[in-house]
């Protein structure tokens, strides 16, 4: 999961939609160079997926 999607939207609304509509995922691997985003996004994950593992990939070239 990206958190600059290029448009409106980022990565953290994809996990708040995915929050309230209950979807359920086992995993999600954060790849952004966007890094206040992938922070707001683990402290989300944390917060609300309790049960799902994630990993932050940093982007490489």
């Amino acid at each position: 999961m990206d958190y600059d999607l290029g448009g409106e939207e980022t990565g953290l609304d994809i996990l708040i939609y995915m929050k309230q509509n209950n979807i359920k995922v086992r995993e999600i691997y954060i790849h952004s160079t966007h890094l206040e985003g992938v922070k707001e996004m683990e402290k989300f994950i944390k917060y609300n997926f309790k049960d799902v593992d994630y990993l932050y990939c940093p982007y490489s070239e």
